[in-house]
């Protein structure tokens, strides 16, 4: 949990408690947005990203980052 972080539930949430950030992803009870990492822009989540043309491109140690429409033609 020191390694990714934590995430509080409130206690009026349908989970309650604190949680490390792997197990509040696994369980969806973060809200998850997509940042585009040239200039910034961003979306509400990696579904609606890809409709809009967002595209993910590897980095130099080969993880996937997230390019908006306009970065992404800039990208190639």
């Amino acid at each position: 949990m020191t390694k990714h972080g934590w995430a509080v539930s409130p206690s009026t949430a349908e989970v309650p408690g604190r949680y490390c950030l792997s197990c509040a992803s696994a369980l969806r009870m973060l809200e998850w947005f997509v940042r585009c990492v040239e200039c910034g822009a961003s979306v509400e989540s990696e579904t609606v990203a890809e409709r809009r043309g967002w595209r993910f491109h590897t980095d130099s140690l080969g993880q996937l980052q997230p390019h908006c429409p306009a970065c992404s033609s800039n990208a190639r």
